[in-house]
């Protein structure tokens, strides 16, 4: 799984996380952001040499990077990461989501966090 997807997803999150939610919707920003990081994991995971799972759920792909040896850094929050997964399916086609706005800050710090891991492990854009 070639990274260059997951820099992309990214790109684009970080590009929309200033724009008001009523002019590019949390769903558009959070399937970005969930995006990236299933890549990024997939990737980091077929670095290692092994078969990531097919899947966009963000928990089963953080224990399968851990089983790989892949040890998640602190700045890698997970639960935080794992609400990202009904962004990869259900939020693209009708809103599940209730509550207040999503926190673009700490979803940002979030994808920083998992690209900097990704790096840290040898994976790279190309």
């Amino acid at each position: 799984m070639p990274a260059g997807k997951a820099y992309s997803n990214a790109n684009a999150a970080r590009l929309m996380k200033d724009v008001p939610s009523q002019q590019i919707g949390d769903e558009v920003f959070g399937n970005n952001v969930q995006q990236a990081i299933e890549k990024w994991l997939k990737a980091m995971i077929a670095w290692k040499g092994h078969k990531y799972p097919f899947t966009h759920d963000i928990g089963e792909l953080l224990e399968a990077a851990e089983k790989v040896g892949l040890a998640k850094p602190v700045e890698v929050d997970a639960d935080l990461a794992e609400t990202l997964t009904d962004y990869a399916e259900k939020e693209r086609y009708e809103s599940v989501r209730r509550g207040p706005p999503m926190d673009r800050d700490a979803l940002s710090a979030l994808l920083d966090a998992v690209a900097s891991w990704a790096e840290s492990v040898g994976v790279r854009k190309g």
